[in-house]
Order: C-alpha cells, then sequence, then structure tokens
C-alpha cells in the first residue's frame, strides 16, 4: 500500500546480527548483506520470495573483523547471478570486495583486497551501462575505485582508487549511482558540517 502500513520480521536471530546492512532485490530475490559484530564476520542473507522466508549464507569472509560498512548490488549485467559487495576490513582499514556468481548461493573464498590500507570505510558500490563497477570510499578523502572485468582487477592497483575530493575531511557516509548516460553520481559527507555532491561522465577519470 505504497508504505501505509509495514510487517516487519527477523532476518537473522544470531546475537549481533544487523550492523553495516545494505539491501538490493532482482524480481521477487531480495539480497542483504549485514556485519555480525558478535563474529566479527561479513554475512549475506536472500529471500527467493519477497521477503517472506531467508536462507542465510555466513559468513561470506571469514577473516576476522572485515564486514564493516558494507554495500551490495545485484543484476547490474542483466545475468541475474552476480551479486557483488564492498566492504572494509576494520582491521587495517582497507577496502574489500566480494563476488558471488550463483545468485549469492554460494561466495568463493579470498576476497579480493582493492586498495592499500588506510582505506574502505563508507563504501558505495554501483555499476554503469557498460558492466563497469565503481566503489568509492573514505581514506581521508573521497576515492573511487574502479573494475572493467566484473572485479577480477581494480584500476590503480597500489592506491585501488582515484581522488574524487581530496579534502582530509570528506567522504564519509558516502551513496553513489549511475546515470543512464553513464553519469556518476555521488552524495557525502564532509565532518566540518557539509554535505556535498560530485560527479563524473568520462567514467571517473575527473570530477
Amino acid at each position: 500500500d505504497s508504505g501505509g502500513t509495514w510487517s516487519a520480521a527477523c532476518v537473522d536471530p544470531t546475537i549481533g546480527a544487523g550492523g553495516s546492512t545494505s539491501i538490493a532485490v532482482d524480481g521477487s530475490n531480495v539480497h542483504i548483506a549485514y556485519y555480525n559484530a558478535a563474529a566479527t564476520r561479513l554475512c549475506y542473507a536472500r529471500s527467493a520470495d519477497g521477503g517472506a522466508n531467508w536462507t542465510i549464507t555466513s559468513p561470506v569472509d571469514a577473516t576476522a573483523s572485515r564486514g564493516t560498512f558494507a554495500s551490495l548490488i545485484t543484476d547490474y549485467d542483466g545475468s541475474n547471478n552476480n551479486v557483488v559487495i564492498s566492504y572494509c576490513d576494520s582491521s587495517t582499514p582497507q577496502l574489500m570486495f566480494a563476488k558471488s556468481a550463483d545468485n549469492g548461493a554460494t561466495w568463493p573464498a579470498g576476497s579480493i583486497k582493492v586498495a592499500a590500507s588506510g582505506s574502505g570505510q563508507y563504501t558505495s558500490i554501483a555499476s554503469d551501462s557498460s558492466y563497469n563497477l565503481y566503489i568509492t570510499h573514505f581514506n581521508s578523502g573521497l576515492y573511487i575505485a574502479k573494475s572493467t572485468d566484473s572485479g577480477s582487477t581494480w584500476a590503480n592497483p597500489v592506491t585501488g582508487s582515484l581522488p574524487i575530493d581530496a579534502t582530509a575531511t570528506s567522504g564519509q557516509y558516502t551513496s553513489m549511482a549511475t546515470l543512464s548516460d553513464g553519469t556518476i553520481v555521488v552524495v557525502y559527507y564532509d565532518t566540518t558540517g557539509k554535505l556535498k555532491f560530485a560527479s563524473s561522465s568520462n567514467g571517473g577519470a575527473d570530477w
């Protein structure tokens, strides 16, 4: 009823589950990435019936302290199979990436380290019409990482990213999207008390 009334259900009753959530849908499938603070792991849940019932695939990344600042998208290439998550290894911190090629049923071991130490907080992941993947994240400034091969490799392997706004106070609480013409748009917070917006019309090379 267009948000007039709501029903609530427990997805994961495990104590500590539910931090750093991100949700995406394709058809009747609902996908959730989240952090279990008690287990300090990145977890994933999927519903194939619009949220009535849930299957938990846990953990996505079994390494301790990984899974904060999660961001998830699915069906970015029209395959209805790929689910991808950007997240942070909070022990370093470091920007990480995980991918399932079977609609979230399994997650291969060995998540990809996208950027160098100090990166990976406040991630947001998106794709464009050419199926390129982008991750924005905070590293004493707002940065973006790009992959042209569905996440197998990432541009600038040393830093893993290009600056959007290198101001040290910028880049928290990011949210990113792409327009139909390929323009990337990002909204983010500057800790001096400002809401900021950035856009790129050339695949993230310039802002």
